[in-house]
């Protein structure tokens, strides 16, 4: 579903996948310096045929906390062996608000953007899930700073 900002939303069908990765606690001030760095460790962990799948960021939101744990990470059946420092994340499949960005410098407004909500109209229906996970999705031929795209998880407005 189309907005008349700059990020085009719309409303996608998930299936639920298993990921093995990298983690790492963060705050709002502390993520722009934590989550590329738990990034060049997973770079470092893996051969790089590992990420032909694509990859995944993932934000787990600590309840009423300030704060998240991030991971960065890969569909399991991409890792032949998954070093024994990784962690198995499931991504919950479901509905969810898939949002393209185009390059790492969008980031923080594109989230800002997906939870304030600005796209969601009254024939909308659904609501964000505030509390589920988050995740980026950076593509196979993502490079540098290229397009990926952010899913936020929605659930049903029961009429």
């Amino acid at each position: 579903m189309p907005n008349s900002n700059r990020f085009h939303t719309e409303i996608v069908k998930f299936d639920a996948l298993d990921l093995c990765g990298l983690s790492v606690e963060v705050s709002c001030a502390t993520a722009a310096e934590k989550c590329p760095a738990i990034w060049e460790s997973l770079c470092a962990a893996v051969s790089p045929c590992a990420f032909a799948n694509g990859s995944y960021g993932v934000s787990v939101m600590h309840d009423g906390k300030d704060g998240f744990t991030y991971y960065a990470a890969l569909p399991q059946h991409s890792l032949e062996t998954a070093p024994e420092n990784m962690n198995r994340l499931l991504l919950p499949g479901g509905d969810y608000v898939r949002c393209p960005v185009n390059g790492l410098g969008e980031l923080t407004e594109a989230y800002t953007f997906i939870y304030e909500a600005a796209w969601i109209t009254p024939a909308t229906p659904f609501k964000l899930d505030m509390q589920a996970a988050c995740f980026e999705y950076y593509p196979p031929t993502y490079i540098n700073d290229s397009k990926f795209f952010i899913y936020a998880p929605l659930t049903a407005i029961k009429a």
